[in-house]
């Protein structure tokens, strides 16, 4: 009895761990991909052109709705990684 109560709570701690540990990596690789736009697309929309063609260009993996709230983000005055980070 108290080794499969023992190996419910080393299952259940694992579980944890794995669960955290994949979290972790999901938030980074999240705000890896905001620095990514925030640098491309300071470049593209600094330059003066805010094309769709332009941001496609320099982003790789995009579509027209991430390019139309970083852009909304950087006319507002909103353009922060952080804020990127939350509508990818």
């Amino acid at each position: 009895m108290i080794w499969t109560i023992a190996l419910i709570v080393i299952l259940v701690s694992f579980l944890f761990y794995v669960n955290t540990m994949c979290r972790d990596h999901f938030q980074s690789k999240r705000k890896e991909r905001a620095e990514l736009i925030f640098d491309k697309a300071k470049s593209v929309f600094e330059g003066g052109d805010h094309s769709y063609g332009k941001y496609k260009e320099s982003i790789p993996r995009t579509d027209s709705v991430e390019y139309t709230e970083v852009r909304d983000l950087y006319k507002s005055n909103k353009f922060t990684v952080e804020n990127i980070e939350q509508v990818i």
